[in-house]
């Protein structure tokens, strides 16, 4: 029986559920396999890209294929409700803030790795004789088995936390004579001694995820983040010379990445990280990586190689190529691109879908979906509110192409009441998550930029906007 448009898989918005649910789209319709091979075998433990680019997917990708592979351990750490506030007060016997934040980290991602490497059957513990008296003190200050980051940080910013560490937890020390209770940075030198003279011919990563609805003007918020990316490349370069071969890979957003300050993070961006981009400036629409990543994933379903727009959809829609008009509705994320495809699906009848359908389709992802995108791309720079109102003010001017000044005379008003200096940081933020682009008409010709296709591109007051394609149909313009 020929496969209809309805039964096509696309995949899911969240990559947790897609792995639960049809993880064959993670293994056999995946476009950046590329990606999780550099992950196992490079020097690669950065992946950065903007929030909805994939970069879970490639974590749960890692997941998977070490579910089915005897000699591969991966784990996931989900940082999304990460008790930022309660890390600040974890008890590091250092007076340096930011120290003993790096510090806090190695601690908790050597403990989450040492759990994932005893997994292994097949692991020697021959060079590690009191291996298992580390293990038991571990247990008994609560820290294993380490279901999740936030439990072990309740636990360790405890007063007690320090107080209780067994005289057992005394790995790699020649003098076995009776410990006072141990601190934090003994157990780190330990759990660091064991990790680097333990043998295995398997592979061990850890992949922090989750920090892609996490952005914030919190000062703290940022030295803590900053000090992750330092534990994670710390760790790596020991674990480097060590002979097991593990990793700690970090997933983060691009856009929060570039905010945190320190000097080291821009040169490890070049030396270790890999970058999950799908805006092709010069290539056909057709053949654009997200096209493909479609493609990829109704071929599986048909069973059969299948083109889905010259299979099921219109050759164009208002005088422009379909796949041009469609990718236009989107940020060129994968996460845009499939629900899009998912929204079609529910217009679909059959045969070919018309072009009042695919209209029908766009309202739908407009109003439901990436309107509320975008809001939820916004947290930590404005508060829910005041996104919500930011929406408001640019959808009020009833125009899809506005200036600063239109803005601020509509910003005036009760209802907002914003001045200059608030309408342009909220314009700000909006031109960051894609809402609005610039237009440059000084030149003789009007230009458009949008921060998802020129990543270096910076906000400017002195220009005309306009309101991206794909949120016209949830401001009601046409």
């Amino acid at each position: 029986m020929e496969i209809e448009f309805k039964d096509i898989e696309f995949g899911f918005a969240d990559a947790s559920t897609e792995a639960h649910v049809r993880p064959d789209l993670l293994i056999n319709a995946f476009y950046h396999s590329e990606i999780a091979d550099k992950m196992w075998s490079d020097r690669y433990f950065l992946l950065l890209g903007l929030k909805g680019a994939g970069k879970s997917a490639v974590a749960w990708r890692l997941k998977l294929e070490a579910s089915s592979d005897p000699q591969k351990f991966a784990k996931i750490l989900e940082l999304q409700d990460f008790p930022f506030g309660q890390f600040a007060k974890v008890q590091v016997e250092m007076s340096d803030r930011k120290a003993r934040y790096v510090e806090s980290w190695k601690f908790f991602l050597y403990v989450n790795l040492l759990y994932v490497v005893i997994q292994d059957q097949a692991l020697d513990k021959s060079s590690v004789p009191r291996i298992d008296h580390l293990l038991r003190g571990l247990a008994d200050i609560g820290v294993l088995p380490s279901d999740n980051l936030t439990a072990m940080v309740t636990k360790s910013k405890r007063k007690k936390f320090k107080a209780g560490v067994s005289k057992h937890v005394n790995v790699g020390v020649e003098n076995e004579s009776e410990l006072i209770p141990a601190q934090q940075s003994t157990l780190i030198q330990q759990l660091e001694y064991a990790l680097t003279s333990l043998r295995s011919e398997s592979e061990f990563r850890i992949i922090v995820d989750g920090l892609d609805d996490y952005l914030s003007d919190d000062g703290q918020t940022f030295d803590i983040l900053g000090a992750l990316v330092h534990a994670v490349k710390r760790i790596n370069e020991v674990l480097s010379s060590s002979p097991l071969d593990a990793k700690v890979i970090l997933l983060v957003r691009s856009d929060l990445y570039e905010r945190l300050s320190d000097s080291n993070l821009n040169k490890w961006k070049r030396d270790y990280a890999i970058k999950m981009e799908w805006y092709d400036e010069t290539g056909s629409p057709s053949e654009s990586r997200l096209f493909q990543l479609v493609n990829l994933r109704a071929t599986l379903s048909a069973g059969q190689q299948v083109k889905v727009a010259e299979r099921w959809l219109p050759a164009s829609v208002d005088g422009q190529d379909v796949e041009k008009y469609l990718l236009d509705l989107t940020r060129h994320r994968p996460r845009d691109v499939i629900q899009l495809f998912n929204e079609l699906k529910g217009c679909y009848d059959s045969g070919k879908l018309s072009v009042e359908q695919v209209r029908e389709a766009e309202t739908v992802y407009s109003r439901e979906y990436l309107l509320d995108e975008m809001k939820d791309e916004l947290k930590g720079l404005l508060d829910r509110d005041l996104a919500k109102k930011a929406f408001e003010l640019i959808f009020s001017l009833r125009k899809t192409k506005f200036d600063f000044e239109k803005v601020c005379i509509a910003a005036s008003a009760d209802r907002f009441g914003f001045d200059s200096e608030g309408v342009s940081r909220i314009l700000e933020r909006l031109f960051n998550c894609g809402a609005i682009g610039l237009v440059d008409s000084k030149t003789g010709f009007s230009h458009t930029t949008f921060k998802y296709r020129n990543p270096a591109a910076v906000f400017s007051s002195d220009t005309a906007y306009i309101i991206h394609r794909g949120l016209r149909k949830a401001a009601n313009l046409w």
